[in-house]
């Protein structure tokens, strides 16, 4: 009676014959529902040109830091058989690491990224529309009067450095745009256009540490001058020689002023901002050019372009300032 009274007992709390199995790390009988979420963990939002506002992620836990870059200056055009332009000027770099109490999860934040030679700044402002970060653009050259660099932002910030100015007494070649600052400081300021020849000068180098200004042009029509070096110490392009147009910039490198045969070189951007976690970071400046090849050359972000060059029948273009940018950290 006793074994007959256990055995319906038993049978009361029996799993039914249609029943999951026990799967490993689970409890018996317990189905998991699809796959586990995943905690929050340090993540990059990267602003570009174009973005007016950034929705806050809504599993926010913390911001880390905010970094924003100002755009560069263009340089400016030569004028024929007269003179060259003058380089862009550098943006700025600024960064805070406190002041997120107005920004939660779920709000809908506006910003500003500044355009290469708008002379806009980039900033965002938290969720009582007060601007927490802002970094000025590096001016656009004038004339044969290199741009100023970005210098009135706010943060702890560093200055972008300030394009070159071409020769109004016979030289003819394009100066060099200055370099972006970034985390490890100020950008440098493009090379000057030679003051008898049409040579370019180089596009000077970003990121303070061990970066350097670009070269000035000299004298020889056919060879530019060395754009100058990122943070690293190295980078800066070489100028461009008889039939050898002038190299880009690398890791921050300002590009290589122009000859006259041979075209001006791009800045280059390094791997300097977001902590080096998305490829996003500051540039050198474009090198300067010759009129007989190229326009100047362009600044990648933040950095100045490269003024353009002439002869006694052609004048060239200056080239472009880079764009700025805005790079959140934060755990959601």
């Amino acid at each position: 009676m006793r074994k007959r009274a256990l055995a319906a007992l038993l049978a009361t709390f029996a799993l039914p014959a249609h029943a999951i199995p026990p799967i490993p790390g689970h409890q018996p009988g317990i189905v998991p529902l699809g796959n586990p979420v995943a905690p929050p963990s340090l993540k990059y939002a990267v602003l570009g040109v174009g973005t007016a506002i950034w929705s806050v992620p809504p599993t926010l836990v913390s911001i880390s830091f905010i970094e924003a870059l100002g755009p560069g200056g263009n340089g400016a055009s030569a004028v024929t058989n007269s003179r060259g332009g003058g380089g862009g000027g550098g943006g700025q770099y600024c960064k805070i690491t406190t002041g997120f109490t107005n920004i939660a999860a779920g709000n809908t934040l506006t910003v500003q990224v500044g355009g290469g030679g708008s002379g806009s700044a980039s900033w965002l402002k938290d969720n009582t529309a007060t601007t927490i970060i802002s970094a000025s653009a590096g001016s656009n050259a004038t004339t044969a009067t290199g741009g100023a660099g970005g210098s009135s932002g706010t943060g702890t910030c560093s200055s972008g450095g300030s394009g070159g100015t071409a020769s109004t007494g016979g030289g003819r070649g394009g100066a060099g745009g200055a370099g972006a600052a970034g985390p490890s400081g100020a950008g440098k300021n493009g090379g000057t256009g030679s003051t008898t020849g049409r040579a370019g000068a180089g596009g000077g180098g970003s990121n303070g540490g061990s970066s350097t200004a670009g070269g000035n042009a000299g004298s020889n029509n056919a060879t530019g001058a060395s754009g100058g070096q990122g943070t690293s110490g190295t980078g800066g392009g070489a100028g461009a020689t008889t039939g050898v147009d002038a190299s880009n910039g690398t890791n921050g490198g300002g590009g290589g002023g122009g000859g006259d045969t041979g075209t001006a070189g791009d800045g280059s951007e390094d791997n300097s901002l977001c902590s080096g976690a998305v490829g996003a970071g500051v540039s050198g400046g474009g090198g300067g050019a010759n009129g007989n090849t190229s326009n100047g050359g362009s600044g990648g972000s933040g950095a100045g372009g490269g003024g353009g060059g002439s002869t006694g029948t052609v004048a060239t273009s200056g080239g472009d300032g880079g764009d700025g940018l805005i790079c959140i950290a934060g755990v959601w």
